[in-house]
């Protein structure tokens, strides 16, 4: 076996982070010494973004040296790329030509098997979101726009309004949001100050009022921007306000990714329950919330809540038994469904022909219409979900136990959501039932 070596680094990584390409050609090298590996060759791209192949000419020179056997190591998984779609087909054809990858400081990563081309897989589907979510090209232009002050959203605190992209105090609402932090300075309770607030001023969320305490936009500063805007807040009054917040909270233990949120559905009303972090416990609980939203008159009667810890392992025993269910049926998939409408075509192509036979249409006429039948024919035949399939036979492909235990607990959570839709469970907290993507 030989190793073909790629490193990466771009332009804004060496400023921000220090990357460098030196780095990580040592640790290559230092890999391969340790586990007897010879190099053929190393491939570099430096100052050139993980998401974009195109431009990765070293990177695409590699691929195509690449030969039978051997393996391509990088450091990490966002070294080699961060774009699904192109990585995924990069890995399919190096698959074809026998050749490997891997990632030295992840281990769960190694194309040549089925449980590591899942992870790959899900490791990838992760980088690309979080690429998504933090882009460098959205970033720099919101951050220039909190420079100058500009809102870059339609979200305008209380007190506020926006005149020429820019929040300026609202003369029929300043006096609201100072009642409250003024309130507060003075009693030391945020539930007192709600109280007092509806009462004054009419329906607020307790919520809302919650977060408008730790708003800085109200003296002026916002993102590091001390001239946001102008003040309507006394700096004094709100930092004192941030004092006995702080002596107020009791600090919850440090939040963690909840697995099945949006998943795991109330055995009653079938409501998505909603995942929360008991702050003593440390643990994770699913409530109803047609249950929570009023508990005084609840639109649920299921106070009950279910453990993800218990869903957890109940997923783990009970997936593949789920999955080769449905594979069942997709495996003795008849026409049932559809077969009313599958005869009625079938007819119509039989009634087609005897009418061309018969000279009462055309040869056009018969062969559009013909060909409109048989793809409304072969529509229905196959009419099942085939990204639902796909699904089911990667989780029967590989060992679901085994590659859950490699995962952290963001990826778990994407592990989930990248193949179920829904989960049933009863009201003794048992899986009874899963819908797959």
């Amino acid at each position: 076996m030989a190793a073909l070596l790629y490193v990466r680094v771009s332009t804004d990584e060496q400023a921000k982070f220090g990357l460098s390409l030196d780095a990580q050609e040592n640790d290559l090298k230092k890999y391969c010494k340790e586990n007897n590996i010879n190099i053929k060759n190393v491939y570099k791209d430096e100052g050139i973004s993980g998401y974009k192949l195109d431009q990765r000419l070293a990177f695409k020179k590699m691929i195509n040296d690449a030969e039978k056997n051997d393996v391509i190591l990088f450091t990490k998984l966002d070294r080699f790329s961060r774009n699904l779609l192109d990585a995924n087909i990069v890995v399919k054809d190096l698959n074809k030509k026998g050749v490997g990858i891997k990632a030295i400081f992840e281990d769960d990563i190694d194309t040549s098997t089925a449980d590591g081309k899942f992870i790959f897989d899900l490791k990838l589907s992760l980088a690309e979101r979080e690429r998504n979510k933090t882009s460098e090209r959205v970033k720099s232009i919101v951050k220039y726009k909190h420079s100058i002050g500009e809102v870059c959203s339609g979200s305008v605190p209380l007190g506020f309004k926006i005149e020429n992209k820019h929040l300026v105090a609202d003369p029929e609402n300043v006096e609201k949001i100072r009642f409250i932090f003024e309130e507060f300075d003075r009693t030391g309770s945020i539930s007192e100050v709600h109280h007092k607030y509806v009462n004054k001023y009419g329906r607020y969320e307790l919520s809302q009022l919650r977060r408008n305490m730790f708003n800085e936009k109200y003296i002026g500063k916002y993102k590091g921007n001390d001239q946001y805007c102008e003040p309507i807040i006394d700096e004094d009054l709100f930092y004192r306000c941030q004092e006995k917040i702080k002596k107020n909270i009791k600090h919850p233990p440090t939040g963690k990714a909840i697995l099945f949120t949006g998943l795991i559905r109330c055995p009653k009303c079938d409501r998505k329950m909603q995942g929360h972090q008991r702050p003593k416990q440390g643990d994770v609980v699913y409530y109803c919330p047609n249950h929570i939203k009023s508990r005084g008159n609840p639109y649920c009667e299921n106070s009950k809540g279910i453990h993800e810890a218990k869903v957890e392992r109940e997923l783990l025993a009970k997936l593949t038994i789920f999955a080769n269910q449905e594979n069942n049926k997709f495996i003795n998939k008849r026409k049932d469904d559809n077969e009313a409408i599958i005869k009625s075509l079938k007819n119509k192509i039989s009634r087609l022909k005897e009418l061309y036979i018969d000279g009462d249409i055309d040869k056009d006429t018969y062969s559009a219409k013909l060909k409109q039948f048989n793809d409304d024919l072969s529509k229905y035949e196959t009419k099942y979900d085939e990204y639902k399939k796909e699904t089911i036979g990667r989780i029967l492909s590989i060992n679901i136990k085994d590659v859950y235990q490699k995962l952290d607990r963001d990826s778990k959570r994407s592990f989930w959501h990248n193949i179920l839709d829904r989960i049933e469970v009863n009201e003794n907290e048992e899986v009874i039932g899963v819908d797959f993507i």
